[in-house]
């Protein structure tokens, strides 16, 4: 019975500590103010990294023939001309009426953060 009683104390108490000792850490809730590091931001180049997303997300709209609001986003010039007003429309909140691209999806933060970078870099033509 000595012997019951020692197993029995002994199997609860290791029950317990592995039952307490297993803890699940939640990598968003433990590093969510680290930066994205799947963005690629410090080199942000206008033909490889933001032409292409100026072109498939506004020229439907900011073309060169008849643009909205006289904004004509297929040259760099243009582009470079605009940037802090393209950046403010972008980065604005959903539910913004203005928000760029109109009725389309919002640009991922990746997107924004690059565009970002560009324009402190001086909007370089590369």
């Amino acid at each position: 019975m000595k012997n019951l009683s020692k197993v029995l104390v002994l199997s609860s108490f290791s029950v317990f500590a592995l039952s307490t000792s297993c803890y699940y850490d939640n990598y968003e809730d433990m590093y969510q103010y680290l930066p994205d590091e799947s963005c690629d931001t410090p080199l942000s180049s206008f033909s490889a990294d933001i032409q292409p997303w100026i072109d498939a997300q506004c020229v439907s709209c900011h073309g060169d023939v008849s643009p909205q609001a006289g904004l004509d986003l297929t040259t760099h010039a243009n582009v470079a001309a605009k940037a802090a007003s393209i950046l403010d429309r972008i980065s604005r909140p959903e539910g913004d009426g203005l928000l760029m691209p109109q009725g389309g999806s919002p640009l991922d933060q990746c997107k924004i953060d690059g565009f970002s970078v560009w324009i402190d870099l001086g909007t370089p033509n590369n």
